[in-house]
């Protein structure tokens, strides 16, 4: 995306220390540029922004709580590997439904119809089985296919937005959507 001349690339984070503050042996103050650059990758951005969902997720639906579901701990616990939780699974189909993947588009509304084995990673349905893993190759599959930013898709979801927000996103159509991700668009 560009401002004015110049073009920002979204997918990169650069966070620098302008300058450090040292005291000389004489008492004097000595300000130098700092050498310390980070730079976060799509990977750290794309779990950082998984960690914020998550957590989001956790503090509106505790056990009790007026509105949401009343999640228990077990529901955030991995199973079989790395999130293979079934907080993981059904985000897992929520991210094929979002991006309308067609070979799992009737599932992914259709999912609480099956069984979830958070210690297998096995979602099973009448005699289809599919792993977790699966589900999370066909996310992978579908975002390489629709060309757009995993971290800006998840750092989507891990940014709360109001109603209102919502409301203007959603009356796009998908393809505009998509290329507001393609583009590095605000959401």
């Amino acid at each position: 995306m560009k401002f004015g001349d110049a073009k920002v690339d979204p997918y990169i984070s650069l966070e620098v220390a302008v300058e450090v503050s040292a005291l000389t042996t004489h008492g004097r103050v000595v300000r130098e540029p700092s050498c310390v650059a980070k730079l976060r990758t799509d990977l750290e951005r794309i779990a950082s922004a998984k960690d914020r969902g998550m957590q989001l997720t956790k503090e509106n639906n505790l056990p009790g709580a007026q509105y949401g579901f009343g999640y228990l701990p077990e529901y955030f616990k991995d199973g079989s590997g790395p999130e293979t939780s079934t907080y993981d699974f059904e985000h897992v189909f929520f991210v094929l439904y979002f991006l309308e993947d067609p070979k799992f588009l009737h599932l992914s509304l259709n999912h609480c119809d099956g069984n979830y084995n958070a210690r297998t990673g096995i979602w099973t349905r009448g005699d289809l089985q599919i792993s977790i893993q699966s589900l999370k190759d066909a996310v992978q599959n579908r975002i390489a296919e629709l060309g757009i930013s995993e971290a800006m898709l998840f750092e989507y979801f891990a940014t709360p937005s109001s109603w209102q927000e919502d409301r203007v996103y959603y009356a796009l159509s998908f393809e505009e959507r998509m290329l507001r991700f393609k583009q590095g668009a605000t959401l």
